[in-house]
């Protein structure tokens, strides 16, 4: 019955019909109830024996098929709130893409949470499995396949409230905050600390992405591929990337955060590479003053908080 659920009748790898209305549909009573039977059955299975062997293995395996026919329930719908608002364009694809990452990573910190007020060590792997798909999807859909700069996808003519928020900004927000409660969760203290590092370079890509695509769309409107690249463009490029660079330096030192500081370092060095290295070329007349001038000034103030601020703490 499961293999005939997962495979035969499952609606994305066929065209079934699952209904129209989001959530209260067919996939419900299809995957919610039967992941619903699983967990009981496996609770009730736990340090059972069978047939007078050990009948952990079997548990085992219904609760993964229980967790697997979750995994399904959320992904499915999240695809199928999407076809219900109506999206029928050239940035369908991704905007499914981004309300399914959405969708894995809230379960992810709410599992998280549970496991916190709990302390059910057990369920911790089926969170961080759900944010590690989250991460491999948006590397894969947003980053790669359905990446606005590399094909004609619509993100929207709306300035800011537009699709990209969904796309990269959310992803950015969760990422850090998974990567907060993994370097402060009780259980992995013994471990090594990179799971949180990714999730924080993942956060820190992210935002750095949101932020370009924003100025791109301002300047060539909702197909963010092609087009001419003018000095305005070019010029708020710098100054945006540079003003990430600040936020994330004054977040780092109001958090008393090293990383932080290292990822604003990381954003100004490579504002001061695209100054020097494009701007000295492209801009010209007072957009070429402006881009130096402010980088100047930014380098300048940098220097004087670390000077009078860090150094003076220490």
């Amino acid at each position: 019955s499961v293999i005939g659920l997962f495979v035969f009748f499952n609606p994305l790898l066929s065209d079934l019909f699952v209904g129209t209305w989001p959530i209260l549909n067919r996939l419900l009573f299809a995957y919610g109830i039967t992941a619903a039977a699983l967990i009981v059955l496996g609770r009730a299975m736990d340090g059972q024996t069978f047939l007078g062997y050990a009948g952990a293995p079997l548990t085992l395996a219904v609760k993964l098929i229980a967790q697997f026919a979750l995994l399904l329930l959320v992904t499915i719908e999240a695809g199928q709130f999407v076809d219900w608002l109506g999206i029928r364009d050239s940035g369908t694809l991704l905007v499914k893409f981004s309300a399914v990452i959405a969708v894995w990573l809230v379960v992810a910190l709410a599992v998280d949470q549970y496991v916190r007020r709990r302390g059910n060590r057990r369920l911790l792997a089926y969170a961080w499995g759900y944010a590690a798909l989250a991460a491999i999807a948006f590397i894969a859909a947003p980053m790669l396949l359905e990446n606005p700069f590399l094909g004609r996808v619509l993100v929207g003519t709306t300035l800011v409230f537009n699709r990209l928020l969904m796309v990269y900004l959310l992803p950015c927000l969760m990422f850090a905050a998974i990567a907060a409660r993994l370097g402060a969760c009780p259980y992995l203290k013994e471990r090594p600390s990179w799971p949180a590092a990714g999730f924080a370079l993942l956060s820190l890509i992210a935002g750095f992405v949101w932020l370009s695509a924003q100025v791109r769309q301002a300047f060539q409107g909702p197909i963010l591929y092609g087009g001419w690249t003018s000095d305005a463009e070019l010029y708020t490029y710098s100054l945006v990337w540079l003003g990430y660079g600040l936020a994330l330096l004054g977040l780092g030192v109001w958090q008393r955060s090293q990383p932080i500081r290292y990822a604003s370092a990381a954003v100004v060095l490579m504002t001061v590479c695209k100054v020097f290295l494009i701007d000295a070329a492209g801009l010209t007349g007072l957009y070429r003053v402006a881009s130096f001038l402010g980088l100047g000034i930014s380098l300048i103030a940098i220097g004087y908080l670390y000077q009078r601020l860090l150094l003076k703490r220490r």
